[in-house]
């Protein structure tokens, strides 16, 4: 490592620019100046000279003549502007200069290194782990299976690990290790088909990192355990709902090496062979076009916005302007800035998000959006003419302007949209009222039918049916395609992929749900779902026609005549009739509730999700305290011993929360002169901050600082604790297990041991948060019926209620300690063969209430 000492000159970097020459180690710097991690990665060249390069264009890069990245220090490298950049400049730096950590059990994939191939036989998921911690960049990962083995290659600099006779199905969740970032903002999971919660997170604190702008920080000591499993889902479909990039595939030729050699292999051919390159070339954008398509529904529209990049160069940091006559426009996957004229129309001024910064040259980048309609009709299709009111421009890479070209056709490429877990559905086309003709692609004997029960404007809902009337059962990974006239806005029982064809109808494809995608389609069973599709409501047709599977008739075109309030709503004849009406379409209920008013034993039970902090910026703040009786966090794992441990020990007790996510209430002055005095007594303390008007109190909470504080003493932990505090009346409780989270629970509860440390842990989680006076069991489920993989036993039943009453006993006596009252709540399934191997009586004794998970109720396991 260089002895820097400062006082050189600053030079800056640039792919497109001249080499630079002369550079000194111990006193001249880089200037990254606010260059995204989506334009910019190091390299080093085959002769081992470290270089500035283009991800996206590798003949451009910029080579520091006569310097490798070893000879450099952190200090060299500057301030640099973009976080995820100082990440990947420091992996680079640390792997090169032998810094951070070095694990004899792991394999550590790198990214930087032109030619080098390396291969690792033996590699036993189970015992040994693959590590991303140095890996310099976030393009262009590829995995692929392949002969010999599973291939994971980086582009352009074509840097690859083979492991020999392993396929990605081989791999564990908990194996593979990345940083919080490279998974919670650059999914580099998805292409190994594992989720977020399944991969290991480790802290990359050991590692090197420039320095941040004023104010900035650089995130990355996140540390979580994965899932022991695998990839459960299946790539294609990973791939085309995350934010990944460029994943081609390149031939690469392999070099052998030991499990413990993580050294650089030779590089194939000339090692001193230069890459094509033109370093004059410099980023010349002409123009973007834009075009929209979509429906319009009653007073609004839902829509995608194409971008295409017409210029031979790659456009980073884009920026486009056009008007509309719509009003509220919101975008998912760019940051909209919307700004009324004089005329009354709309300037819209869109930019990027922090993950699609860079369109490729002659590509299309697709921006899903929502505005209010004026002046349109309340059904039918959303064109360039209905939307644009003027010539929109553009701007990339700080230049030029462009046009929009009306009626362009466009291939948009798919956005992550923040809402649908399983469906992907692709940009589509407005609906017509015609029947379709039949396709013919289907799959192994599956039929499909589809009846309509109402329907409003511009929708009509319905149910739809896949089964399989054949004698032999379908393979797991079954699927089945149809074309439809109108686009399937919502499907709760498949995974649902849509595609737009050039006529303007649909090719639709459903698949197994996520929860049972393992399981194959036996003879005579059925899968039913609810729907929703756009389009006014087809009279005497059936809105889907599809081509059964081989040997099979294809489907009638018979109508199911939509039913009556009474037929459609099974009511239960303990409750009440007055508590369940008719909506305004056929099919549906309304259901009277009460709030609670601290009198009467209702209870209003809601629940937090841990992981909600992230992606979907859902936090504490966003909560209505006085809105509930009871808030449950979600979730705690409990482990195969009994013990019980945090999920992600991060969100809960470690993360810092801005001013604008802390968490508040708004009292009356009444109820503010009765709040208890050693509650005042808090809130004016300096972890609240209290605002007085003219008829109300509003007291806010501080953000948790990092000097003064602990390690753990901030989260979503810190945030109940004053949630709690701001909303005295709310019971807080933990809830347990999950979908995801209940693989070990009969385990735990198999054997004395487990028990006594399981009802042990409850225990210390009530002393260690005091904010928590509930304990809510969500085990999916006793008796099996939950995630494929979950242990199960015969015994669950009997086993929960030893555990009940164990547990009962040690509450008990926590309360004679505390005088707190603690309360124990079931979330549970409401089918019968569920409640059968819940071992109601058992139980019951030991139980507070239970939660009805009503979406049980009624599904696509019915035969009627």
């Amino acid at each position: 490592m260089s002895n820097f000492i400062g006082g050189g000159k600053t030079v800056a970097v640039n792919p497109s620019a001249a080499d630079i020459v002369g550079f000194n180690p111990r006193r001249d710097v880089l200037d990254f100046g606010d260059i995204s991690v989506h334009g910019l990665i190091l390299g080093t060249l085959p002769d081992g000279t470290a270089a500035i390069v283009n991800p996206w264009r590798p003949e451009n890069y910029q080579a520091l003549v006569g310097l490798a990245w070893g000879d450099l220090s952190v200090e060299n490298m500057g301030v640099v502007g973009n976080e995820h950049l100082r990440q990947d400049v420091g992996a680079v730096l640390s792997w090169e200069q032998d810094i951070g950590v070095r694990e004899d059990d792991t394999i550590y994939v790198r990214s930087h290194q032109y030619g080098v191939q390396d291969v690792v036989k033996d590699f036993d998921p189970a015992s040994q782990k693959l590590s991303f911690l140095y890996a310099g960049t976030r393009e262009r990962l590829s995995v692929e299976d392949t002969k010999k083995g599973l291939l994971i290659s980086f582009e352009p600099t074509g840097q690859s690990l083979l492991l020999s006779g392993i396929k990605r199905t081989d791999l564990i969740g908990a194996s593979l290790e990345f940083h919080h970032d490279q998974v919670e903002e650059d999914n580099l999971e998805v292409p190994f088909g594992f989720n977020a919660d399944q991969v290991s997170l480790v802290s990359r604190r050991s590692l090197l990192t420039p320095a941040a702008p004023a104010g900035a920080i650089t995130d990355g000591d996140q540390q979580r355990s994965g899932r022991m499993q695998a990839p459960e889902q299946d790539i294609a479909e990973m791939q085309q709902g995350a934010s990944m990039h460029d994943h081609s595939m390149h031939d690469h030729a392999m070099h052998d090496h030991s499990m413990a050699d993580h050294s650089m292999a030779e590089p194939a051919g000339d090692s001193s062979a230069e890459l094509p390159r033109n370093p004059s070339s410099q980023l010349n954008p002409e123009e973007l076009e834009l075009s929209v398509d979509g429906s319009l529904y009653w007073g609004g529209m839902s829509g995608v916005l194409t971008l295409q990049n017409c210029c031979s160069e790659t456009l980073q940091d884009w920026k486009v302007s056009f008007v509309t006559p719509h009003s509220n426009f919101r975008a998912w996957g760019g940051k909209a800035k919307v700004k009324q004229q004089s005329d009354g129309t709309y300037q819209v001024t869109l930019r990027p998000a922090q993950w699609n910064n860079v369109i490729p040259a002659g590509g299309t980048l697709a921006i899903d959006f929502n505005a209010d309609s004026v002046g349109l009709p309340n059904s039918g299709e959303l064109n360039d003419a209905l939307f644009f009111a003027g010539e929109p421009s553009s701007a990339g890479s700080g230049e030029t302007t462009a046009e929009s070209k009306p009626n362009t056709p466009s291939e948009a490429i798919a956005d992550p949209l923040p809402a649908a877990d399983s469906a992907t559905v692709e940009p589509l086309e407005a609906p017509k009222n015609q029947l379709v003709e039949q396709d013919s692609k289907t799959a192994n004997g599956l039929q499909v039918e589809s009846t309509i029960s109402g329907g409003w404007s511009g929708t009509f809902e319905g149910e739809l049916t896949v089964s399989n009337p054949g004698n032999k059962p379908v393979a797991a990974g079954w699927s089945i395609s149809f074309i439809s006239d109108h686009q399937l806005r919502s499907i709760s029982n498949f995974t649902l992929k849509q595609k737009s064809l050039a006529d303007g109808r649909y090719e639709v494809t459903l698949s197994a749900p996520s929860w049972s995608r393992n399981e194959s389609f036996k003879p005579g069973d059925k899968l039913r779902s609810y729907y929703q599709a756009a389009g006014d409501l087809p009279a005497e047709e059936q809105p889907f026609e599809v081509s059964a599977g081989a040997g099979a008739d294809p489907v009638g075109n018979d109508v199911t005549p939509a039913p009556s309030p009474a037929e459609s709503v099974d009511t239960d004849p303990e409750l009440p009739a007055a508590a369940i009406t008719s909506g305004d379409r056929p099919g549906t209920i309304k259901v009277d509730y009460e709030a609670p008013d601290g009198v009467t034993d209702k209870r209003l039970v809601t629940y937090f999700e841990e992981w909600g902090i992230y992606t979907r910026d859902v936090n504490l703040s966003d909560v209505d305290g006085q809105s509930m009786t009871h808030l449950n966090y979600s979730f705690f794992d409990v482990k195969s011993d009994g013990s019980i441990a945090l999920f992600d020990s991060f969100a809960a007790e470690e993360k810092r929360f801005a001013q604008a996510d802390q968490v508040s209430r708004r009292f009356t002055k009444e109820d503010y002169a009765n709040v208890d005095a050693s509650l005042r007594r808090a809130y004016n303390s300096d972890r609240y901050t209290i605002t007085n008007s003219d008829d109300s109190v509003l007291v806010t909470s501080v953000p948790v600082g990092w000097n003064g504080t602990g390690t753990k003493d901030a989260g979503n932990f810190e945030q109940l604790r004053r949630f709690k505090e701001l909303n005295p009346d709310v019971n807080l409780g933990f809830a347990l297990g999950g979908w995801t989270l209940s693989d070990e629970f009969s385990t735990a509860y198999s054997t004395k041991a487990g028990r006594d440390r399981f009802t042990d842990d409850v225990v210390g989680i009530f002393r260690q948060y005091d904010f928590f006076n509930t304990v809510d069991f969500d085990w999916e489920y006793p008796g099996g019926g939950g995630k494929a993989g979950n242990a199960v036993s015969n015994q669950d039943g009997a086993n929960f209620a030893r555990v009940l009453k164990q547990l009962r006993g040690k509450l008990d006596a926590l309360s004679n300690e505390t005088g707190e009252a603690y309360e124990v709540s079931i979330a549970t399934a409401g089918g019968y063969e569920k409640l059968e191997n819940l071992n109601l009586q058992g139980i019951d004794d030991y139980v507070d209430f239970y939660n009805v998970m009503t979406y049980d109720f009624h599904g696509g396991w019915e035969n009627r």
